[in-house]
């Protein structure tokens, strides 16, 4: 049966689902206006547990449709840029939320058929599910080897002395008789290395990823020249030792592993095959220079150099290239805050230039990355760039890119650097947690939050019957990402415990965040340097980190918990409510608590409870008052026992003075319906973190 169903808002499309009777869909003209957007036809049906056992094809039949008017046409032209079709273009995909799959179809109900534009107002949807596996076949193959199969049954830290190293880059490193006696262990041909470094973990979740990165591996080591070597991983890593892009992890400056001390014998390989386990890597084809320490926008999971280019301005980066041949190529990654020329060279050598384009409305700067050529790479190379017109340019990174000679007849005589000693850690087995947790509730390392987490634990124990676990952030990184900070550890620890989980009720429903976040969550920026990470949890940014508009943090990446899922934020379904108390100290943590538990407990009920006040900004030519309207009709209709208050900017009188422009009479409005109290208030419009809208309606003082 096909359920309706609406996906959302799009920019340019207005969702609606019209009525079906006996298979046909009619859609009325009110439905199809077209106004400031596009109408857009939506559907989802359920497709079961074994979604998987078929592909499906959806068609159109039975189409009807009515001529569209001059005007129709006209605003049409204005809003879309791709021609239409004789029938709709079917947008389909197969989505999954909590293992349960769902067809979901759309399209614009617009078409161009004998030369006149038209509207679809009927139509039946043909959905068709073809069988993946041949008659007589079962689906054997995906049930030997079920989810929970993927993990460890017990971490390997659940007992024994461990203790906590990191490396800043990749390479080769010595453990040391000293190393191994600040970690508390005397016998150097005793200790071994596990984990897996600091690369940042594949953020869409497959089997292989998921069995090849489950808890901690022993790490091979060799025995050359009389030291103990091994090779680590560190935070930068490659796709390729073809690409020119690198990948940072945007959580960490460091890759972590861990040692321990064992009378059974350690993993060692051979010089050989110890080198053959590595080389080659992208970092054997690439000199990386990069500073991370300021952000053209605070948000985003980039960062770039803080040193400043103007017009006549150069400054020139020394990269080694202990390589075999002196050809190679380039890479500049360079970032500006209007169109910007700069020149490049290497070794005095001018190879080019690189433009970078004007910035987009509402983005900060712009980034451009050319790859040139080279044939004059030396032992040690200057690349000097020049800003020859423009504004005020940054550099993102440089690579010079050449081939590395395998490290064998070095080996013996190099002087290898020494891993870092971090902090001994106590036994922990997070692995053997069973499925049977509704909510997992994440604080800082630190503990200072953890007092009042056990407050919203027992509240919920009590009153809901929840089944609730409390773990420190850093307790997830040591099991799920090697001890390395990385916000999919959290993720990974609730996909195992939805792995596990053989009954419906036995998934985990809830995961709460509780504790703040950093927008630079390394700290590299001198707005986050004086914080500690450990008071601190994890937050998942986008990669885009110039626009005011386009960068965002997400808590619902936390959530997607099927295979697949996690490359798309768009489409894939959370499958357990995320939330976030964004809270430092424990005084703002008991403050939030209280208000929770006043509010679980009833304790100021009243007819706020049902008033639901809707805000709409004049900007964008009234669209965020049209769009704040058509929500509050929405809710009026489908929901009519709730008493909905409308407070559009547009219809008060605006005041100028010399400080700008202001609706004193919205403001007012607005501050007496937060001393009413109303379920919710939801604002559409412009903002930004001390006020929202142009007109400063309503300020962050507001709130104290």
């Amino acid at each position: 049966m096909i359920k309706r169903y609406v996906i959302g808002l799009f920019s340019m499309l207005c969702c609606l689902t019209g009525t079906m009777a006996q298979g046909f869909v009619n859609l009325t003209s009110r439905e199809l206006s077209i106004d400031s957007m596009l109408p857009y036809y939506t559907y989802a049906k359920d497709l079961g547990r074994n979604y998987n056992d078929s592909t499906y094809s959806v068609s159109i039949e039975y189409p009807e449709f009515v001529a569209m008017t001059e005007a129709e046409i006209a605003r049409y032209k204005l809003i879309a840029k791709d021609s239409l079709s004789s029938l709709p273009v079917i947008n389909q995909d197969v989505s999954i939320s909590r293992k349960i799959g769902q067809l979901e179809i759309g399209f614009i109900p617009l078409v161009f058929r004998n030369g006149r534009y038209m509207k679809l107002t009927s139509f039946k949807l043909k959905i068709k599910a073809n069988p993946r596996y041949s008659k007589g076949k079962s689906r054997l193959a995906a049930l030997v080897s079920p989810k929970s199969s993927r993990y460890a049954s017990h971490s390997v830290l659940a007992s024994g002395k461990w203790a906590k190293i990191r490396i800043p880059e990749s390479g080769i490193y010595e453990i040391t008789g000293s190393l191994i006696r600040k970690a508390g262990f005397s016998d150097l041909s005793k200790v071994k290395i596990y984990g897996y470094g600091g690369a940042l973990l594949n953020e869409t979740f497959t089997q292989d990823d998921l069995i090849a990165h489950d808890d901690l591996k022993e790490v091979a080591t060799c025995y050359i020249g009389g030291k103990r070597l091994f090779y680590g991983q560190g935070p930068i890593s490659w796709s390729s030792t073809t690409t020119t892009k690198r990948t940072v992890n945007p959580y960490s400056s460091y890759g972590y592993y861990f040692m321990t001390e064992s009378d059974s014998a350690p993993l060692t390989e051979d010089s050989t095959a110890f080198v053959n386990s590595f080389y080659p890597k992208g970092d054997d084809y690439h000199t990386l220079y990069e500073v991370d320490n300021y952000a053209w926008y605070p948000g985003g999971r980039n960062l770039f150099d803080s040193k400043a280019y103007t017009v006549g301005s150069s400054y020139s980066y020394t990269l080694a290239s202990p390589g075999l041949t002196n050809k190679g190529s380039l890479s500049v990654a360079l970032t500006a805050n209007e169109s910007t020329k700069a020149s490049v060279a290497l070794n005095d050598s001018v190879l080019g230039s690189v433009l970078i384009s004007t910035p987009g409305e509402y983005n900060r700067a712009a980034e451009e990355i050319v790859t040139f050529n080279v044939n004059n790479i030396l032992a040690s190379n200057k690349v000097t760039i020049k800003e020859t017109s423009g504004g005020t340019m940054r550099l993102d990174y440089l690579s010079l890119y050449y081939k590395k000679p395998k490290p064998m007849s070095g080996l013996t005589t190099t002087s290898y650097s020494t891993p870092e000693f971090v902090e001994t850690i106590s036994n922990q087995d997070l692995h053997a947690d069973s499925a049977l947790y509704d909510m997992i509730i994440i604080v800082p390392k630190s503990g200072a939050l953890t007092a009042q987490a056990e407050r919203i634990k027992a509240l919920h124990e009590t009153k809901d019957a929840l089944r609730i676990k409390i773990i420190a952030a850093d307790k997830l990184y040591n099991e799920f990402s090697s001890g390395t900070p990385d916000a999919t550890a959290y993720r990974k620890y609730m996909k195992m415990l939805y792995d596990k989980a053989e009954k419906d009720n036995d998934m985990p429903r809830y995961l709460l965040l509780f504790g703040d976040c950093a927008w630079d969550n390394r700290m590299l920026t001198s707005d986050w340097k004086g914080y500690s990470p450990d008071d601190f949890l994890l937050c998942f940014e986008s990669e885009n980190s110039f626009s005011e508009i386009n960068c965002y943090v997400s808590e619902d990446y936390f959530g997607m918990l099927d295979d697949g899922e996690g490359a798309n934020l768009t489409t894939d379904k959370p499958d357990v409510g995320v939330g976030r108390f964004p809270v430092r100290t424990e005084q703002e943590a008991r403050i939030i608590v209280d208000k929770t538990i006043r509010y679980a407990n009833n304790e100021e009920a009243g007819s706020w409870m049902n008033t639901i006040c809707f805000m709409g900004d004049d900007g964008n030519a009234n669209d965020h008052m049209d769009q704040a309207n058509k929500m509050a009709t929405m809710v009026e209709s489908n929901y009519p026992g709730y008493m909905i208050k409308r407070i559009m900017w547009g219809a008060y009188t605006r005041v100028t003075s010399s400080t700008g422009n202001s609706y004193p009479d919205a403001t007012n409005l607005i501050k007496q319906q937060m001393n009413n109290g109303a379920l919710m208030m939801n604002y559409t419009g412009h903002g930004a973190p001390y006020c929202i809208s142009h007109e400063q309606v309503l300020k962050i003082a507001d709130f104290e």
